[in-house]
């Protein structure tokens, strides 16, 4: 599995700037999910919710090296 987050991007209604994206390597299934921030902590939050209880635990966590690493987000969500 892969994360990703884009942004900043204009501003919505619900004062969200950023998009997390989540994609599974084998089956190239892809989702995102729109939030205000990008903290390690919100991020952590959007994999378990909208990736975790709907998929299972994924095996890797795989990121680009941004201010979201994979092993703070990983440790985020030992916390959950």
């Amino acid at each position: 599995m892969s994360v990703d987050v884009i942004g900043p991007l204009h501003r919505t209604d619900r004062w969200n700037e950023y998009i997390v994206v989540t994609q599974d390597h084998f089956t190239k299934w892809i989702e995102g999910a729109a939030v205000a921030t990008k903290e390690t902590m919100i991020v952590a939050d959007v994999i378990i919710h909208e990736w975790v209880y709907k998929h299972g635990t994924p095996l890797y966590l795989h990121n680009d090296r941004e201010q979201s690493s994979p092993h703070r987000c990983a440790n985020a969500c030992v916390t959950f």
